[in-house]
């Protein structure tokens, strides 16, 4: 595991991120999430393009702002899209990664979705 944990973090891009978290969840966010988050950003915009299209919602279609809510709510409220997103995430994550992300599932939850709808909005909407 040890090997599969050093490919890992070696592989994710490096954030010059200032050091001054002041606990550990925004630790987590900054070291772990935000990484992995951008490493994995084309895969996210990919999955997210496809599930529109397969359900027929045409961002293109909508005004910039209704395209964000649209975003928004799909990524809150499709429980199948949200879990096939976070295991992009929990799959590029170390084992001690991934245990500090099971005690503490509801707020790295909460912090992925939050930073993810943003990354794709700022992504996928047309600014007008």
């Amino acid at each position: 595991m040890e090997n599969r944990d050093q490919l890992i973090t070696e592989v994710r891009p490096s954030l010059n991120l200032s050091a001054t978290e002041s606990n550990q969840h925004e630790r987590f966010q900054n070291e772990c999430l935000r990484p992995i988050l951008k490493l994995q950003n084309y895969v996210f915009v990919l999955v997210v393009e496809e599930w529109l299209v397969a359900h027929k919602q045409i961002l293109s279609q909508q005004a910039a702002d209704k395209q964000a809510n649209t975003l928004t709510h799909i990524l809150k409220t499709n429980r199948a899209l949200r879990a096939q997103l976070f295991g992009i995430v929990c799959g590029m994550m170390t084992i001690a990664e991934l245990k500090f992300y099971l005690l503490e599932k509801s707020e790295c939850n909460r912090r992925i979705t939050s930073m993810l709808i943003q990354r794709l909005i700022d992504q996928m909407t047309s600014k007008k």
